[in-house]
């Protein structure tokens, strides 16, 4: 496998070829939501041309508008010739915020609501040779049922919500496939029985139809197994002992992120039909008592919070070049991994996280109303989330609400209660391994993790509220004034604990109106006396598995990060390193 640069928006289901739709695509407002009404939909002259995959918001989009923009029109003329027409036409949007209704030539061709996942459409039955009109409208507003995350929904940015991100946002690809072809895989690392349990899922059952899979590591084939008279979808387990390894399997570490290759070769009556490439690594990650445990062995997790965000762009990443520096950013400061906030990242952002080995807790973007309409929204996407990106050596965690946005009233709230613990019991029916999350920060409910937020600044204060384990977790604690730790019926049950968010030291150089963080430091050596003293006031509490510190970057008028919102380092990343390494007070 290529160990850098992937170029591919797809990592864990790669073919041989892709066409790639980003780029300048023709676009058009539609304030008063007529464009159905006067049939745009089977072309139109546009008055703008924006840049895909970035929001209207973003810059670099060439739009640039902040203003709300509910209903919009983006139109790409499609070339194809009669070899690619052989094969079916699937086109595939990486994420649409919100609604996407999508038509080829004129014909409509479906609807997808929800904004941070991948959605494909079968467009082979209305393509031609020669020119293409792809057309696709998008709906969007300030309603704040759907899941939004750090999107304001006023009209200015105001405490810690951001512009809003609006349209296409992620990439848009097409690529050809035969009659019968594989739609999904599933690895699941059995560490203990050094066996992977693979799973597949082909778009359709046929007769006579073969599956062979190779498992490679450092380009040596390791295994190969061939499953005959294969049904739509199955599975199978295989036994990665080799006598090529030192220790039978490679296991994925963080100091080495070790990678098996895997190739996948379809066959109908013993004729190849598909062959995909892809990749695994072989860990576990759970909970054991109060600790949690990478392949058996306890991690004190360094985390810092990581909001996605870029000063032209948005919440895309400019390139893939700027994914792979801030990884490498994160690393360089002596962090082991990222709590990506109310964002969902994009495949080729989480390959970069497997190949480096860092760690990531992955987090659904909360609504900020409930009801029942806010409960569908939120179910149907986080089942997309987690399927789409279940196979991530990198994700250790799954985390479904933050601070109890979209829950407000969860403390007491019975109806709300039975929602958040219902997620919680979903996620492990697709993922028993992952811990979960269910509301990170305060007022838990169900959860593998008792994960805590505090911004006090005064670090001693800070580790006298919390070095009594017990008393933070009873009734009577003061440490959260306003949000207990638990739940009204909750109680501790020994989970492993977190400060998953504290810190969020800026400078007073960066602060102008309206901007903030949540100290204000004169100098750099102000700045390493107070971020240290947090940090080994955290790292004291004995009870505790780690940190997460807030925040990677700057976003907007939050002046807290640790580099720019251009990714400029305001801080001299070895000294945070050396903070980050050393031991406690």
């Amino acid at each position: 496998m290529n160990n850098f640069k992937m170029n591919y928006p797809r990592p864990q289901l790669r073919r041989n070829s892709y066409v790639n739709l980003d780029g300048a695509w023709g676009f058009r407002e539609d304030q008063e939501s007529k464009g159905e009404q006067h049939k745009l939909y089977h072309g139109f002259i546009a008055d703008q041309t924006i840049m895909v995959p970035y929001s209207i918001e973003a810059s670099l989009s060439g739009i640039g508008k902040q203003e709300e923009l509910e209903n919009m029109w983006y139109q790409k003329v499609i070339v194809l010739d009669k070899k690619q027409l052989q094969k079916r036409c699937i086109l595939h949007f990486d994420g649409v915020d919100y609604t996407a209704k999508v038509w080829m030539n004129g014909h409509y061709v479906g609807r997808h609501d929800g904004a941070y996942t991948r959605f494909s459409f079968d467009i082979s039955e209305y393509v031609t040779a020669g020119d293409n009109v792809l057309v696709v409208k998008v709906e969007d507003s300030f309603n704040i049922e759907q899941p939004r995350g750090k999107q304001r929904w006023l009209p200015n940015n105001y405490s810690c919500w951001y512009v809003q991100t609006t349209g296409i946002w992620k990439s848009v690809w097409m690529e050809f496939v035969e009659e019968v072809h594989i739609e999904r895989i599933k690895f699941t690392p059995v560490v203990s029985e050094y066996v992977l349990n693979f799973e597949y899922f082909l778009n359709k059952k046929q007769k006579n139809v073969s599956l062979e899979i190779q498992i490679l590591r450092d380009n040596r084939l390791q295994k190969k197994i061939k499953l005959d008279h294969i049904t739509q979808s199955g599975h199978v387990g295989i036994d990665l002992v080799s006598l090529y390894e030192e220790h039978q399997v490679e296991f994925w570490r963080m100091e080495k992120p070790s990678l098996y290759d895997v190739k996948l070769v379809l066959l109908q009556d013993d004729v190849v039909v598909d062959e995909v490439e892809s990749y695994f690594g072989f860990r576990e990650f759970k909970q054991e008592g109060r600790l949690l445990c990478l392949n058996g062995m306890p991690v004190y997790q360094k985390l810092v919070l990581y909001q996605g965000y870029w000063e032209n762009s948005g919440l895309s990443a400019p390139n893939e070049d700027a994914m792979i520096k801030d990884l490498e950013m994160i690393k360089e400061m002596g962090y082991n991994g990222l709590r990506i906030h109310q964002k969902i990242e994009s495949e080729l952002f989480l390959y970069h996280a497997d190949r480096l080995g860092l760690l990531v807790w992955c987090e659904m973007p909360s609504p900020h109303l409930f009801n029942d309409n806010m409960k569908e929204r939120v179910t149907k996407e986080w089942i997309d989330i987690i399927r789409q990106y279940y196979n991530h050596p990198s994700i250790i965690t799954w985390l479904i609400f933050n601070e109890s946005w979209g829950i407000r009233g969860v403390k007491h709230n019975k109806e709300m209660q039975a929602f958040v613990d219902g997620l919680y019991y979903l996620t492990k029916a697709f993922d028993p391994m992952r811990p979960v999350i269910a509301n990170d920060g305060w007022e838990h409910a169900k959860t593998d993790i008792v994960s805590i937020h505090h911004y006090e600044q005064d670090a001693y204060k800070l580790y006298e509220m919390y070095k009594d384990l017990d008393m933070v977790m009873s009734r009577k604690s003061t440490a959260l004034i306003q949000h207990s730790v638990f739940s009204k019926g909750y109680v501790y049950e020994d989970q492993p604990v977190i400060m998953s968010e504290f810190g969020g030291c800026g400078f007073k150089s960066d602060m102008k109106k309206n901007d903030w963080g949540y100290s204000a430091a004169d100098s750099q050596e102000q700045f390493y006396d107070q971020f240290g003293s947090l940090v080994k006031a955290v790292k004291k509490l004995e009870y505790m598995c780690g940190y997460c510190y807030t925040q990677f970057s700057d976003v907007e008028q939050e002046k807290n990060g640790l580099v720019t919102m251009n990714r400029t380092y305001k801080v001299d990343p070895q000294r945070i390193r050396q903070i980050n390494e050393g031991g406690i007070l």
